[in-house]
């Protein structure tokens, strides 16, 4: 299946207004970009569908204590597993934007995209977090606190 550039730049569309969303840790926002099946996978995951998704999302979001920016590089488009659908990947740089500028965590996604009525929508957003970037999203909330309380004390 060939992927026209149009159906290229709708999901891209997509994808950074979905990053955008996260950003604000907006979760009707982000739902939104999802269809009521859709799901996370991966190093961070949600339950199936809408419902599950907005239980789950808040903490994902909770884990990124301050504000953060969701960066998307090297993408690339397949045809998805079932017909007519679109696999994307794509490197997913987040950085710190409130505490320091620091690179918080680098990730492998993989998007599978379905056209639902006259837009595209994410089915599966898989995150592998890569390695040298686990123990940082563990450490994240821990990090920022030493970050607040250096520049506390600088100023």
């Amino acid at each position: 299946m060939q992927i026209s550039a149009d159906t290229r730049f709708e999901i891209l569309d997509v994808i950074h207004a979905y990053n955008m969303a996260a950003d604000k840790k907006d979760v009707e926002e982000t739902l939104t970009y999802y269809v009521e099946e859709g799901q996370i996978t991966g190093d961070l995951s949600t339950g199936k569908g809408h419902a599950a998704m907005r239980e789950d999302l808040p903490n994902i979001f909770k884990s990124e204590v301050t504000l953060k920016r969701h960066l998307v590089n090297n993408v690339r488009f397949f045809p998805g597993e079932v017909e007519g659908d679109v696999k994307v990947t794509y490197v997913l740089l987040v950085m710190e934007a409130q505490a320091a500028p620091l690179s918080i965590a680098t990730s492998i996604v993989t998007d599978h995209f379905r056209l639902v009525g006259d837009g595209w929508k994410i089915v599966v957003h898989h995150v592998a977090v890569d390695p040298s970037a686990r123990w940082l999203v563990k450490a994240g909330a821990k990090a920022v606190e030493i970050i607040e309380e250096v520049k506390d004390r600088l100023s």
